[in-house]
């Protein structure tokens, strides 16, 4: 992966365009006509200078630090929603169990402290046969738009209640929305310095 220079996004290291803010991340050496990093001052190619032949930033300039999405911790893991659907269809009761507590650390650790506790409440969804788990469903939810809040984002307000009328019905479909706005919410964000690994597919 490497930063985009615009926008700072993590994309891949042979874009040649930012799938985030759609801006030219390569150009072309004004001497030896290569293809550098669009804000390369020396090219890697020939070694000349290339800092006087830099094009302009695009029209709004790049976006500055202080205009990027707050980042209160760690950035988590992309969960392929399919595949943890099939185990949680097929491992009994451990394959849901596995899911919760995972999207309950992602709430910790991106939200910067214990927001939720996903141990007690696993302990909780099995000594109510489940009932626990509408609670969980709603909490998850409303702390997640809570850290949404936190991060100067937009949070989905009828998410909570949705996720626990929905979870009534078909718990899974509840755990479904909730890693669904996590995975999304982890494409907005720069690979946290202090995570590395986290933030990729």
């Amino acid at each position: 992966m490497k930063t985009c220079p615009h926008c700072r996004q993590q994309i891949p290291v042979e874009a040649k365009d930012c799938k985030f803010c759609h801006q030219p991340v390569v150009r072309k050496c004004p001497h030896c006509a290569e293809e550098i990093y669009y804000g390369a001052t020396i090219c890697r190619f020939c070694s000349q200078d290339v800092s006087a032949g830099a094009p302009p930033p695009p029209a709004g300039g790049p976006v500055a630090p202080s205009m990027m999405p707050r980042q209160l911790g760690p950035v988590g893991e992309e969960r392929n929603i399919l595949v943890w659907v099939l185990i949680a269809l097929f491992g009994a009761c451990i394959g849901p169990a596995i899911w919760i507590w995972q999207m309950g650390a992602d709430i910790n650790r991106h939200g910067g402290r214990e927001r939720v506790n996903p141990t007690l409440d696993l302990v909780l969804l099995f000594l109510t046969c489940g009932i626990w788990g509408l609670y969980v469903f709603w909490k998850y939810a409303d702390e997640w738009n809570g850290i949404l809040r936190e991060e100067g984002g937009e949070p989905r307000t009828d998410l909570p209640m949705i996720c626990l009328i929905v979870g009534f019905f078909i718990p899974i479909v509840a755990m479904v929305m909730i890693q669904n706005e996590m995975n999304e919410h982890w494409k907005r964000h720069p690979a946290h310095p202090g995570a590395p690994g986290y933030g990729t597919a």
